[in-house]
């Protein structure tokens, strides 16, 4: 399931995610400011997973997490 990780005001998604990682692969988005790419990355933890990324929002650390789906934007 690809969804994303919620921060601010957004509609929460933590419960969300929390629930598909007991059932199901979960992939999540993280913005490659550099390369100007967005990068999907298979997310097995969300609380060893993510760390804070492009204006804090909780990405996934490439170096824990597997590549899903790569694209230049």
């Amino acid at each position: 399931m690809l969804a994303y990780a919620s921060m601010g005001s957004e509609f929460d998604t933590s419960r969300l995610l929390s629930n598909v990682l007991t059932h199901k692969k979960l992939a999540l988005p993280r913005v490659d400011r550099a390369t100007r790419s967005l990068q999907l990355f298979w997310v097995n933890d969300l609380e060893t997973d993510l760390q804070p990324g492009v204006w804090g929002i909780r990405e996934p650390q490439p170096d824990r997490c597997a590549a899903a789906w790569m694209k230049s934007i």
